[in-house]
């Protein structure tokens, strides 16, 4: 009975632990998101520039294969 305090505190620190993970886990989800979109985004700006790449080497040298 004279510890009885001592659980009471023991079961906020559990309870702040678990608020950490979960903002944890939270954190990775919103960085892994934006991993995805960034990479999407990159991926259409690569074939764009390949691609105009490719077409100004058409139109400046020609085709003479």
């Amino acid at each position: 009975m004279a510890l009885g305090w001592f659980r009471g505190v023991q079961l906020q620190v559990q309870s702040a632990r678990a608020y950490e993970w979960r903002w944890e886990e939270k954190a990775g989800l919103v960085a892994s998101l934006l991993d995805d979109a960034l990479f999407h985004v990159l991926y259409a700006a690569e074939a764009v520039v390949l691609s105009a790449a490719l077409c100004g080497f058409f139109l400046c040298c020609g085709c003479n294969i």
